[in-house]
């Protein structure tokens, strides 16, 4: 990752057209992101600048400070750390959706629905990750991982309607009905989701 330092001098004579700093952070977001690079984040002298920070509507041309801090990092980069991350991730919840499932037939229900909406919250969060993964290695390579992405494209559509099905089940007391979809169902697509990502991993182009 990048760091980078821009003093509050230069960052006027580069932004004569914007007036206020988070008009400043999109235009340089934006050449970034056109150079292949991702705007990691924003520090103004040492404070970290978010979408709620009041910072964000500072003029430029004000002195309250004196420099601003990017952190940059490769688009490709941030991808197959994604990938490598996404895979940990999915091991984790595989392991954890395993003890869930042990609870529900333990009768422990109470720690097992504490567990399931954790387990849809990482879902959620797991295929996001992918639909990240795969938008960006589209653009990339169009061709090289057309296998791949077939593999996930069967993956994808179970993983979409199980997650329905999980979501569903919060309305029911069917405490067997969520303890098979865990395991029968749930289990089996993290098993391909963890397939298709060494798969991604092990082709990089």
């Amino acid at each position: 990752m990048e760091t980078v330092v821009i003093k509050r001098e230069d960052l006027i004579s580069r932004n004569s057209d914007n007036k206020f700093l988070q008009q400043v952070i999109r235009k340089i977001e934006k050449d970034y992101w056109d150079d292949g690079k991702v705007l990691f984040d924003v520090h103004l002298d040492g404070i970290l600048i978010d979408e709620s920070s009041p910072f964000n509507n500072l003029d430029i041309q004000s002195n309250d400070y004196s420099e601003i801090k990017l952190r940059v990092q490769l688009l490709d980069d941030l991808v197959w750390s994604t990938v490598d991350s996404t895979l940990e991730y999915v091991k984790k919840l595989s392991t954890f959706c395993e003890s869930t499932v042990d609870k529900y037939r333990k009768e422990k229900y109470e720690a097992a629905l504490r567990d399931l909406v954790q387990i849809v919250d990482s879902a959620q969060w797991t295929f996001e990750s992918v639909t990240l993964i795969n938008t960006q290695l589209t653009k990339k390579c169009p061709t090289a991982y057309q296998s791949q992405f077939a593999l996930w494209m069967n993956t994808e559509l179970k993983f979409v309607n199980v997650l329905k099905e999980l979501i569903e089940s919060f309305d029911s007391s069917d405490y067997i009905l969520q303890a098979d979809i865990l395991e029968f169902d749930f289990l089996t697509i993290l098993d391909e989701s963890l397939v298709y990502l060494e798969s991604i991993k092990n082709t990089r182009v």
